[in-house]
């Protein structure tokens, strides 16, 4: 039997998932016991124990200097997983493309209509690319850029605490113009701003709209609103990490995992557009989706003709009424397929599909997959 040892902080979510991508994929080729270590050991006791468990391979997340040189001691294959900026020159990195999520964030919030924008990060020694890329693409896009860094504390493994300036936040969050979007670099810092803005009376999306990034439950339902963000495919980060150990060779490889697609919550809205009646709309059938709203509704709703309608949506929105149903009904459904295990006839029910049919090809032909191969990149399970 072989044996990997992973390095993690083990009651993180993010690892969790990395250490579930890992361990099925190395154990579908191989006898493999996983060795789970906690990151936090005092480093004497987890360099004992990592010669005790002489583990033939070695995954770790934010490896220090002592704890690299030891990896290094070791003679064996070692994978960095999920860590931005980590710049060892000889060690194998899988982990999120920065470029790809940061500029996933700027084209979400830029569609959703929002012209005051702003990035709320934390202090950190290493270069944020995710964030760096998300204000490259603003520029002049929107009226308003504004950002902000959260100071760590000594502990954030809740998103109720463990940031040092929550009154500075609070100041910054008033003189914001509105309504604004955050982009926050994860979640925990999203739902921190969540939080932030309840407890100073600030509405939360009619004012301020927050998008994380993880996708991380316990960060995004544990909010109210619960957060919307960006979700990352931390399990297969963990197969890829699997794949570099059992094809191992010596020396730098990077492999990029791409984020998936934004899980919308109730933490964004749109901004109001000046047209009355098309906000009005706009809200009716982000509201009423799942009952199959249709574009007819809308009319009686607004007191529109069909050729008014079209027009005062494209002139607002610029996109027709069905072409935003559409997208909504697409939305609930992503949503609905990653956060449930419901068979995917109701989920294109609950998504205002008139049948699983008309759903499978309108989800295949706007997102390129079908929806059981969609849950699947997402989770990592099969519906077959």
């Amino acid at each position: 039997m072989k044996t990997a040892a992973i390095i993690v902080d083990p009651d993180v979510r993010i690892n969790q998932q990395i250490t579930l991508g890992l361990s099925e994929a190395l154990q579908e080729h191989d006898d493999w016991e996983i060795s789970l270590l906690p990151r936090s050991t005092p480093f004497p006791e987890l360099k004992r124990r990592m010669h005790a468990i002489a583990p033939d391979a070695v995954a770790v997340r934010e490896p220090y200097a002592q704890l690299t040189h030891c990896l290094e001691s070791l003679a064996v294959p070692y994978v960095v997983v999920a860590v931005e900026g980590f710049a060892a020159p000889d060690a194998s990195v899988v982990l999120p493309d920065s470029e790809a999520l940061g500029a996933m964030a700027a084209e979400y919030l830029l569609a959703q209509g929002f012209e005051h924008i702003a990035i709320v990060g934390c202090e950190r020694p290493r270069t944020d690319v995710r964030l760096e890329v998300f204000s490259s693409a603003l520029q002049g896009r929107c009226k308003t850029y504004n950002h902000f860094d959260l100071v760590t504390g000594e502990s954030i493994d809740h998103p109720f605490g463990g940031y040092e300036n929550p009154d500075e936040l609070a100041e910054w969050l008033r003189q914001l113009s509105k309504p604004c979007a955050i982009f926050a670099h994860s979640d925990q810092p999203g739902a921190f701003v969540v939080k932030t803005c309840r407890h100073n009376g600030i509405r939360v999306p009619e004012e301020i709209s927050v998008l994380g990034v993880d996708d991380d439950p316990l960060f995004c339902h544990t909010v109210k609103p619960n957060l919307t963000s960006i979700h990352l495919p931390y399990r297969r980060i963990g197969i890829e990490a699997a794949r570099m150990i059992l094809d191992w060779t010596p020396g730098r490889r990077l492999l990029e995992i791409p984020p998936t697609t934004v899980i919308e919550r109730a933490s964004v809205r749109p901004p109001e557009r000046g047209d009355r009646l098309v906000d009005m709309a706009v809200a009716h059938l982000r509201t009423h989706v799942s009952d199959g709203v249709r574009v007819r509704d809308l009319q009686k709703l607004t007191g529109l003709s069909s050729h008014q309608l079209i027009y005062r949506f494209n002139i607002v929105t610029g996109r027709t009424p069905m072409e935003m149903i559409l997208r909504r009904r697409i939305a609930v459904a992503k949503q609905l397929l990653a956060e449930t295990t419901e068979p995917v006839a109701d989920v294109a029910r609950q998504s205002g599909f008139n049948s699983p049919t008309q759903f499978y090809v309108t989800f295949r032909n706007r997102v390129g997959l079908s929806p059981s191969d969609y849950r699947s990149k997402l989770t990592g399970v099969n519906d077959s």
